[in-house]
């Protein structure tokens, strides 16, 4: 059993931060205690949690954890960065850290580096005593690519003002504090009239996939596709048509392409 002392500052109640940090632990198949919750007693103190994360494996507390940063959550005892090679191009090692679209340092030599341009789902390569995103079709040989989530903060996004609006940011489409699961049901009605209509669905899966654990579930959910049409004799069976599956690399952390 691995575990992990994680904090969180910032306007977790009313925003729903600790909320979603909650299900998210849950999701991932994870459990946690919270060994201290401090409570802003005005509209403008911030609150502070930590708490300790258990999960099975060193891998998938990584992984929590790289998760959980897209909230603003991080390791009250980050460690240094871990930087690996890169053997070849195009392809991330399989641990590569997954960024998100907040300010991030890495810890480098006993000092906290900014990443230039903060961008999400991409790598952080490292190249002297600066750092910066890096898209996985971009990575060469030799790079060298943090790895893990130790050696690496988020800055929380500031508090949204009320004042103005009030929670007219939840009306946007690109929102991310809108329910997961209305999304995906979205989503799923959104392939199921597709399919009725006889048309075919192109997936572009990012290294999120893999950081979520999703990709069992999403290539049995394009094989179930495959079957179904090959049963219907809408498609060949495999190897009678090699441009219905087309993969940009290969391995775990690089983006592929599916077409059922």
């Amino acid at each position: 059993m691995s575990s992990e002392t994680v904090e969180v500052r910032g306007h977790l109640i009313d925003s729903g931060v600790l909320s979603r940090v909650l299900d998210d632990i849950l999701e991932y198949g994870g459990d946690y205690s919270i060994d201290k919750f401090e409570v802003g007693k005005t509209p403008t103190d911030e609150s502070y949690a930590r708490l300790t994360l258990k999960m099975e494996q060193d891998d998938d507390i990584a992984r929590l954890i790289m998760r959980l940063q897209t909230h603003g959550v991080n390791p009250t005892d980050p460690g240094e960065a871990m930087l690996r090679e890169v053997e070849q191009d195009g392809v991330f090692p399989d641990d590569f850290y997954s960024t998100t679209n907040l300010e991030t340092v890495v810890r480098l030599g006993g000092h906290w580096v900014p990443v230039e341009n903060p961008e999400m789902d991409c790598g952080i390569v490292v190249v002297g005593e600066r750092a910066r995103t890096i898209a996985v079709s971009d990575i060469k040989a030799g790079d060298q690519l943090v790895c893990g989530a130790g050696g690496v903060k988020v800055v929380p996004l500031p508090a949204i003002d009320r004042s103005v609006g009030g929670f007219e940011f939840m009306n946007s489409e690109v929102s991310s504090e809108k329910p997961q699961a209305l999304l995906v049901r979205q989503i799923a009605q959104q392939m199921r009239d597709v399919k009725s209509e006889g048309k075919k669905v192109l997936w572009v899966a990012g290294p999120a996939v893999v950081h979520t654990g999703a990709a069992p579930a999403m290539v049995a959910l394009v094989e179930r596709f495959q079957t179904r049409d090959e049963n219907r004799g809408d498609i060949p069976p495999p190897g009678g048509d090699p441009g219905l599956h087309e993969a940009q690399g290969g391995g775990r952390g690089h983006n592929r392409e599916h077409q059922a």
